[in-house]
């Protein structure tokens, strides 16, 4: 079956880690936090880094649902946002 959002987010998600990981040792916190906070991976979803408030900074597409042969996918139509980031990044105290 062909890949979902939450499959691009998971691979996005073990990336990071790796990247991390090939930075920093887990076993100093500091460090490996802030090689997380980095985001130095290819992100599937394209380009990718973090917040002040650690959620995402990245584009939101606009998409709608395609038949491909006998199954039904998401068919991205636009982008909505370029470098997109939540709306109460400036409200968190992080």
């Amino acid at each position: 079956r062909l890949p979902s959002i939450y499959a691009a987010q998971s691979w996005d998600t073990a990336n990071l880690i790796l990247s991390a990981i090939g930075k920093a040792s887990v076993k100093d916190k500091d460090a490996f936090r802030a090689a997380l906070k980095a985001a130095d991976f290819a992100s599937v979803r394209g380009k990718f880094k973090f917040n002040t408030n650690n959620h995402p900074i990245q584009d939101i597409y606009v998409t709608e649902v395609v038949k491909e042969g006998d199954v039904l996918t998401n068919k991205i139509i636009a982008t909505a946002f370029t470098d997109h980031g939540d709306a109460y990044a400036d409200k968190c105290s992080m």
